[in-house]
């Protein structure tokens, strides 16, 4: 848990994974907080299904990355995956301001 200040209010509240709130709308799922004494929206993360495909990619490599030191493969193979994750955050990088843009949107015109 984070404890937060209010931009709208100023008062200070803790926040983390158990007061996220979702929206589900035009393919998208927007991860949220509120303020709990103005409701002041906070957005989090927006994902869609082009990101929700690399979120799982990248915990599948990032499993073989482990595995790989685990079994002490060579070091060969082991940047082999990491080149690999450094691709997929690449792709994750390059979505996010379009998905995050989106999710505010939602978010403000879910509740204005």
């Amino acid at each position: 848990m984070n404890y937060v200040y209010c931009n709208k209010c100023g008062k200070g509240f803790y926040s983390g994974e158990d007061s996220l709130s979702i929206i589900k709308k035009d393919g998208l799922t927007v991860q949220y907080f509120s303020c709990p004494y103005c409701e002041e929206r906070y957005h989090v993360f927006t994902a869609d299904a082009r990101m929700q495909a690399l979120i799982e990619q990248r915990k599948a490599v990032q499993l073989k990355i482990k595995a790989a030191f685990a079994k002490k493969f060579r070091e060969k193979a082991i940047r082999k995956y990491e080149k690999e994750l450094d691709q997929i955050k690449r792709q994750q990088k390059k979505l996010m301001p379009e998905l995050k843009a989106a999710g505010e949107k939602i978010l403000k015109g879910e509740f204005q």
